[in-house]
C-alpha cells in the first residue's frame, strides 16, 4: 500500500503493459518488474544522490505507470514562461533493457557529462508524448521540486557548460505537491 494509490486510482493510471495497445510494444517487459532495495540502491549509486523517500515510495508502487484513457494535468506555477498547464502521460519506472525506464531513457539520454542537456540536479521522472520531461530536483537550492523541462526549446550549452533553465517552468515545491496538483482529462 502507498500514499499515492488513492490518487493515481483517480488519475487511471496503470503500468504501461497493462494499459492495452496504445502502450504495448517491444520496448515493455512481458511483467512488471518489482523495485527491491537492491534496485533502488543501484539507481542511486548511478545518480550520485540519493532518491527522496516520497519518490521512493512512488518508484516502487507506480513507476512504469501510464495515464489510461487521458493526461495528468498540472497548472504550472510559473504562467509568465508561456504554459498555463502541462499534461503527463507516463511516469519512468525501473525496467532496465525497456522503455520509459528512469535510468536509460531518463537519466543516461540528458546527463552526459561531455553535453549535458539539462540542470545536473534534474532526474526526469515522467514524459508526454512530444519528449519533454517532468524532472525532480535532487539537490541544490531547487532541491525537492519538480519542473517542466520542453526539448523544444532547449538551448544546447558549450561542452562542460552548465544548461540553464531557460527553457525549464516550475510545477510544484515538492514531489507531493506535484502529485497531488495533478488532475485527470480524458481524451476527446
Amino acid at each position: 500500500m502507498s500514499r499515492y494509490d488513492k490518487k493515481m486510482r483517480e488519475l487511471h493510471a496503470e503500468w504501461v503493459y497493462e494499459g492495452g495497445a496504445k502502450f504495448t510494444d517491444r520496448y515493455l517487459p512481458p511483467r512488471r518488474i518489482e523495485v527491491t532495495e537492491d534496485d533502488i540502491k543501484k539507481i542511486e549509486a548511478e545518480i550520485g544522490h540519493p532518491l527522496p523517500e516520497n519518490y521512493v515510495d512512488f518508484l516502487i508502487h507506480y513507476g512504469g505507470s501510464a495515464i489510461r484513457d487521458g493526461n495528468a494535468i498540472i497548472q504550472t506555477l510559473e504562467p509568465e514562461k508561456g504554459l498555463s498547464e502541462v499534461a503527463s502521460e507516463i511516469f519512468f519506472g525501473y525496467m532496465p533493457g525497456y522503455g520509459y525506464d528512469l535510468l536509460e531513457d531518463g537519466w543516461r539520454v540528458y546527463k552526459d557529462e561531455e553535453q549535458l542537456r539539462m540542470p545536473r540536479s534534474f532526474l526526469p521522472i515522467a514524459t508526454d508524448y512530444g519528449g519533454n520531461m517532468f524532472c525532480l530536483s535532487l539537490f541544490g537550492e531547487n532541491e525537492g521540486k519538480v519542473y517542466f523541462w520542453e526539448c523544444q526549446l532547449e538551448e544546447m550549452p558549450k561542452p562542460g557548460e552548465e544548461p540553464g533553465y531557460s527553457n525549464v517552468t516550475l510545477l510544484a515545491h515538492s514531489f507531493d505537491e506535484f502529485i497531488e496538483s495533478l488532475t485527470f482529462r480524458p481524451h476527446p
